[in-house]
């Protein structure tokens, strides 16, 4: 039905005439099909320039030698997109398409053969390509191998290169090729480009996100710019296209080339309308911060938070530290809007760590607004110029949206769930993970480089209800008609420390995390059940040394932890197998003193008076043997040990008499001793090392 054939009820009235609903339909009928053409046109390119950026980054055995467009691909186009690209609206990362396909390489297939065979058909379709480019495919690949030999045609390059002989096969790889080859290889300005590219592209549906990675992108541009490097974005585009040609020829078309075209120009123009403007914000800046006194200082940091309560009240809550502390949050707060000037890249980093440990305290992002209108009011009281003004605007905006953007995508239930300690929205938080990545969420979140373990953060800030429900659910084993999914290595791996962390900070969570590494069966034959220890991460580390883990335990002091039956078995292992045998070997000599002694005073020895002389003169080599070998080696131990903790100086007073600092020490200062008199170094071996050299075992 139109709308003016709609009748209000009685007992209302339209404030305006049927002109106004006129122009209101008209409007939302402007407003619907501008929906609809962004729909059409600019959300396909989107997708289409998604899919091949995502098909170019995946590493192929296939692509052709060969730039700007020459070469074969194994890439094709199906009915949904990409053959083999799995889920249609799924993203795949780089690093993940590069761990599937050294698997591919290093297993073997159905038929029985393996790598050696897959890298026999590389070779054959490497020779196949030669063979078909011709000679013009000739003189490129002559070409490309003149020009990625490391050290020498590359001379000018800022680009980076690949090795001598190595085909690019991926889109980075392609592109500095490409650059080298179309003489773009002196571009230092490319390289940094180059790495957020990605990021844009994957990000290119947030405009947020790419304004934020735009804005960092411009202040190392302008570091580059003041080097003296012109940039041409022209270049970029050109080198762009020509590598998407070379490594998907077959899936390249014209609406391919009008969608990154587009794409490009977005991008293109956002780092156009920041370029320059960098140097002249850091320099205003910097004329600001050398202006201001000490007493104009101490006002910033105290009208910030004054004006930031009366703004919002809800922030009192947030701010519960010390004066001291709040005044170090606003000094802070300043140098960053100064230092993301000098190292972009170190601030970004830093405000990566600083976010995730906002998701911690749970921080909500509403308060971010407030506070930097705050510190800008502030600063507009103790400068008049707007250059000063117009360039803590923008620093500090572009921190606080780094910061929000943070915060929003670490903010994820379990760390909800972590910040109001329960366990039951934590249980309700996991259930809606698959049980592959149901540990993963619970032991990192990666926010850009930074990353923050759910259960540690739990652990450290005191929420153990959480903490134990978190343990509880990586420790308990679950299957389907494939796998058995068990997190106790992810656990192990993630925190090699976790017995320590949790001795720390919880030690009512060991029984917990000792329960969880014992299976026991339900049925019971002949009386008896079956029992599985999963203990080897108490024994060794994830590098195959030895743990800390019996020390960590020995040194939280709690004997029901100490006398576990996971503890118990993994201290009887190493001892029956492997410390009882070193243990032996180390004492074999005092073993053989301690007989010579024996036989000596016992039983050579005849007390009533009569003995004859081979007793005696036996008793007599046997006390010789006992005072050079046994006595006279603890002298010249004691003396050597003596003499250098006094050259050191670490002795100690005890009733005003210089003590050595060894004999504090004595069991492991002797141990040491041994082993250098003996020429051996001391180390820590591997456990697998150990076992080779105990084939008995």
């Amino acid at each position: 039905m139109p709308i003016e054939q709609l009748e209000p009820p009685p007992h209302l009235t339209l404030p305006f005439d049927l002109s106004g609903v006129s122009l209101l339909e008209r409007i939302f009928h402007y407003m619907g099909g501008a929906f609809i053409y962004v729909r059409n046109n600019y959300w396909t390119r989107l997708e289409m320039a998604r899919r091949i950026h995502r098909a170019a980054r995946r590493p192929s055995s296939s692509l052709p030698i060969g730039g700007a467009g020459r070469g074969r691909s194994c890439q094709r186009w199906g009915a949904q997109g990409f053959e083999g690209d799995g889920d249609e609206g799924g993203e795949q990362s780089p690093k993940k398409g590069s761990e599937k396909s050294e698997k591919a390489e290093k297993s073997p297939n159905k038929s029985g053969k393996g790598f050696c065979c897959w890298r026999k058909k590389e070779e054959e379709t490497e020779q196949s390509g030669h063979h078909q480019e011709g000679g013009n495919g000739a003189s490129v690949a002559a070409s490309m191998t003149a020009s990625m030999e490391e050290g020498k045609g590359t001379k000018h390059s800022k680009m980076g290169g690949i090795g001598k002989n190595k085909v690019p096969t991926t889109f980075p790889e392609m592109f500095k090729f490409n650059a080298t080859v179309m003489g773009y290889g002196h571009s230092e300005w490319m390289a940094p480009v180059l790495d957020v590219f990605d990021t844009m592209v994957v990000h290119a549906t947030e405009p947020t996100r790419v304004m934020e990675e735009a804005d960092v992108l411009s202040i190392v541009l302008s570091k580059v710019n003041m080097r003296g490097h012109q940039i041409e974005f022209l270049e970029f585009k050109a080198v762009l296209l020509a590598s998407l040609r070379s490594l998907l020829p077959k899936t390249w078309n014209s609406e391919c080339e009008v969608a990154w075209t587009w794409l490009w120009g977005s991008f293109e123009r956002m780092l156009k309308a920041n370029i320059g403007k960098p140097q002249v914000q850091q320099k205003a800046l910097r004329k600001l911060y050398s202006t201001i006194t000490e007493e104009q200082l101490e006002a910033v940091r105290t009208g910030i938070y004054k004006t930031f309560f009366e703004k919002c009240a809800q922030g009192q809550d947030y701010f519960k530290q010390s004066s001291t502390r709040l005044h170090f949050i606003a000094d802070r707060m300043i140098n960053f809007t100064q230092e993301i000037f000098k190292d972009p890249k170190g601030v970004m980093t830093d405000l990566s760590a600083l976010g995730l440990r906002h998701v911690g305290y749970g921080i909500p992002t509403e308060l971010f607004g407030p506070f930097v209108s705050a510190a800008i009011e502030q600063i507009r009281e103790i400068t008049k110029v707007p250059d000063q003004e117009e360039a803590f605007r923008w620093s500090i905006g572009l921190i606080s949206r780094v910061l929000c953007r943070t915060i929003t995508e670490g903010s994820t239930l379990v760390m909800r769930a972590i910040n109001a300690n329960c366990a039951k929205m934590l249980r309700k938080a996991v259930s809606i993970a698959p049980r592959g990545s149901r540990a993963e969420c619970m032991l990192k979140i990666q926010v850009g480089t930074q990353s923050i373990s759910p259960l540690l953060w739990s652990i450290q800030s005191g929420s153990l209800e959480a903490a134990e429900a978190i343990l509880l659910d990586l420790l308990t084993i679950r299957a389907d008609r494939d796998h058995y999914y068990y997190a106790m290595e992810a656990l192990f791996i993630r925190h090699s420390d976790i017995v320590k962390r949790i001795c720390t900070d919880g030690p009512d969570l060991l029984p917990t995390l000792f329960n969880g590494l014992i299976w026991r069966s339900r049925q019971a034959e002949n009386g008896v059940r079956r029992v599985n220890y999963f203990i080897k991460y108490l024994i060794v580390d994830a590098k195959s040394g030895f743990s800390e883990s019996f020390r960590d335990v020995v040194d939280n002091g709690d004997p029901a932890a100490a006398c576990h039956p996971s503890v118990v078995l993994a201290a009887d292992l190493v001892w029956s197998r492997l410390a009882s045998y070193t243990f032996l070997t180390s004492k074999l000599w005092f073993l053989l003193n301690l007989l010579v002694f024996v036989i000596t005073q016992a039983v050579l020895t005849d007390y009533s008076g009569e003995q004859s002389s081979a007793q005696i003169l036996a008793v007599f080599i046997g006390r010789i043997f006992i005072y050079i070998f046994g006595m006279g080696q603890l002298i010249l131990r004691h003396m050597y040990n003596f003499s250098k903790s006094c050259r050191a100086g670490d002795t100690r007073m005890i009733v005003c008499i210089p003590v050595p600092g060894y004999l504090f020490s004595f069991s492991a200062a002797c141990f040491e001793r041994r082993n250098a008199a003996s020429g051996v170094v001391p180390s820590v071996p591997t456990l697998p090392d150990m076992l080779e050299n105990r084939p008995w075992l």
